[in-house]
């Protein structure tokens, strides 16, 4: 028989990871759900004593409020989540074990019976958890609803490591824990290793702002731009970059700062640059490039250390840039920045 009860009882052959059937059982039925059952109702459906009629209607709301095909790519994705590197049961052999429990079955109807026999040829290889989503659905839906069909539908796959094989390792951990938006996969999986060290390059070169937003600072006088070709990027790579959608260089934003005897500036994840007056408080204004929301999330994944020998350049040309007005400019380590009770203790760190 095609139920709940049997598919749980093959992963349980397959367990590798979980400490228990009943363990098991509810990450089961919260990928299924994206609810969290108690342990109690977990064991009955685990035994058969339970036969998920309330578990079924309430994959039926989700159902009616996702819509199927994103019920199930949902599924897919918290089943392959849970089951990450393999580390809680073999994917492969619980999806044979699935087919040969589907071609023995005599409870399902005729099409039900095919839809999931083309799905297991169609999916096995590449998708191995929807066609499991699929299969756990149909023998909740056979045993609840006697008048359920096999629904055709086109998910949206789920990337692989083999689409984007340029990125190596470096996204494997969002692709497996993370349902990201289609516009963020249709830009990187179009970047080459050229792209990809491009943007590993203007990563280390970040500032942050006050508000901890990510961005690039603008070179506008020739001084600025030598410096970023000192570290490998011209107009060349920010035209790049633009060009598939990770930064903005054609709104080039201006950025006012207010100069006054409290402390105002950016930093790096390592250095505090920072800058204040001791006369009465003007308004100084750089220029910077914005991180487009697909260029952020790349931050936010590769989390790459930013350069210190660029931001203590840097530091040091916006400093001399603005030498003749009355500004006292500080280079400080983050730790001893967030130590220091006043700027009199820094004054170790002072910029001439």
């Amino acid at each position: 028989m095609f139920t709940l009860q049997n598919l749980l009882q093959l992963l349980e052959k397959e367990n590798r990871g979980w400490k228990n059937p009943t363990t098991m059982t509810r990450v089961i039925l919260m990928a299924l759900t994206d609810f969290n059952y108690q342990s109690d109702i977990a064991s009955k459906v685990f035994s058969g004593v339970n036969q998920g009629r309330n578990i079924y209607f309430e994959i039926e709301q989700l159902v009616y409020d996702e819509g199927f095909e994103t019920y199930l790519a949902n599924v897919e994705l918290r089943l392959r989540n849970q089951n990450f590197r393999n580390g809680n049961f073999d994917s492969l052999k619980m999806v044979e074990e699935t087919y040969q429990l589907l071609k023995e079955s005599t409870n399902l109807n005729q099409d039900i019976y095919q839809g999931l026999l083309q799905s297991y040829a169609k999916n096995k290889d590449n998708r191995p958890y929807l066609f499991l989503a699929e299969c756990f659905y149909y023998s909740l839906a056979c045993r609840h609803n006697k008048t359920v069909s096999y629904n055709t539908t086109t998910v949206s796959g789920i990337k692989t490591l083999q689409t984007m094989s340029a990125w190596g390792d470096n996204l494997v951990e969002v692709i497996y824990r993370e349902n990201l938006p289609t516009k963020f996969w249709s830009i990187v999986e179009q970047m080459t290793t050229k792209e990809i060290a491009v943007f590993k390059t203007l990563a280390k070169l970040v500032v942050i702002d006050e508000d901890e937003e990510y961005y690039l600072y603008a070179p506008v006088t020739d001084a600025e731009i030598r410096l970023y070709n000192d570290f490998g990027v011209g107009n060349g790579e920010f035209l790049l970059m633009e060009e598939f959608g990770l930064i903005n260089i054609g709104a080039r934003m201006d950025n006012p700062v207010f100069v006054e005897e409290e402390p105002a500036g950016f930093q790096n994840d390592n250095l505090v640059f920072f800058f204040k007056t001791n006369s009465d408080a003007f308004e100084i204004t750089y220029k910077s490039y914005t991180f487009t929301t697909v260029g952020s999330k790349l931050l936010e994944i590769l989390a790459i250390e930013t350069d210190d020998s660029f931001f203590e350049q840097l530091a040091k040309l916006f400093t001399k840039q603005h030498r003749d007005l009355p500004i006292n400019f500080y280079l400080v380590p983050v730790e001893m920045m967030e130590e220091a009770e006043s700027t009199e203790e820094l004054e170790a760190y002072r910029l001439t």
